[in-house]
């Protein structure tokens, strides 16, 4: 999207849905970490971790054949 946000370039094309934008627009690794990092920059020091015990998940294990 070349740095301008989804909803824009949404709104300039006509769409309805921003699922339809959705469709051409290419979300690389490296636009995710960057606004990943822009992300914790902007909330760092503003929340904490809870003392919540985490939540116990069943595994289903599956079984492979070696043949």
């Amino acid at each position: 999207t070349g740095g301008v946000p989804i909803e824009t370039l949404s709104q300039m094309m006509g769409h309805l849905s921003i699922r339809t934008t959705q469709i051409y627009a290419e979300v690389t690794r490296t636009k995710i970490n960057e606004d990943m990092n822009n992300l914790a920059k902007q909330i760092e020091g503003k929340y904490a971790f809870s003392d919540v015990a985490p939540i116990k998940r069943r595994v289903k294990k599956i079984k492979f054949d070696n043949k």
